[in-house]
């Protein structure tokens, strides 16, 4: 899986047309990564769905995360529970986005007004990550379900190889609105010991390649816990 980021601290990106949807309220240590929900390793991450089907905002298993940076040559492992969001319900999941507010961090050092609060949306989020990717990696989200034959073409709105541009991220028809459907941004929320290293990443770099992006490479493994 490719690593998308902090959650609520996506890197700066001039190619992302809804950068300001959610105003800057916060930061966080939780990695993020995106995922198609009709993919295997989104049922596998579940363990309740069979490959194919599909689910709203959910809570998934426990995983392991590997990070290597070349540029420091160091390898940071955590590992912690995962979370699945959908744009279509995750203002209306309060039992899982209840569990990622704690970890949210103010940018500012005073408090935060309702008003204020009440700008920033984890739907808006969502939307966020899918406007971030590349016009090719948005359109692939619309994709037929893995399998569907070629001959097939036109699967219920899905379409292989489009491309979603700029302006068409926000459009509710077609196309976009099946990609939309199928996106799922991801978020890890490590074991207390692992939030705790904080400081020792921070003395490292580490933590300050992972706030920009600057992560070479990430692996998720599955987590066992009897």
């Amino acid at each position: 899986m490719i690593y998308r980021g902090l959650l609520a601290s996506l890197p700066p990106n001039a190619q992302n047309p809804l950068s300001n949807h959610n105003p800057p309220l916060y930061t966080s240590h939780l990695p993020t990564f995106t995922t198609d929900s009709r993919m295997t390793k989104t049922s596998e991450l579940l363990s309740t769905l069979k490959p194919g089907e599909s689910t709203g905002t959910s809570v998934g298993d426990y995983v392991e995360a590997m990070f290597w940076f070349e540029s420091t040559q160091n390898q940071w492992r955590m590992r912690g529970r995962t979370y699945l969001l959908a744009e279509e319900d995750v203002d209306e999941t309060p039992a899982i986005t209840d569990v990622l507010e704690r970890h949210l961090v103010s940018r500012n050092t005073g408090t935060l007004s309702e008003g204020e609060k009440e700008k920033w949306t984890w739907k808006k989020e969502v939307q966020m990550h899918f406007a971030n990717l590349t016009p090719a990696l948005r359109g692939s989200f619309a994709n037929p379900p893995p399998g569907t034959p070629v001959s097939l073409g036109d699967n219920g709105g899905a379409i292989k190889g489009v491309k979603i541009q700029n302006e068409e991220v926000m459009s509710e028809d077609g196309t976009v609105a099946v990609a939309r459907r199928n996106f799922r941004v991801g978020v890890v929320v490590p074991e207390v010991g692992v939030l705790g290293r904080r400081r020792e990443m921070e003395g490292s770099g580490d933590l300050a390649l992972m706030g920009k992006g600057c992560l070479d490479n990430l692996v998720f493994y599955r987590a066992s816990y009897g």
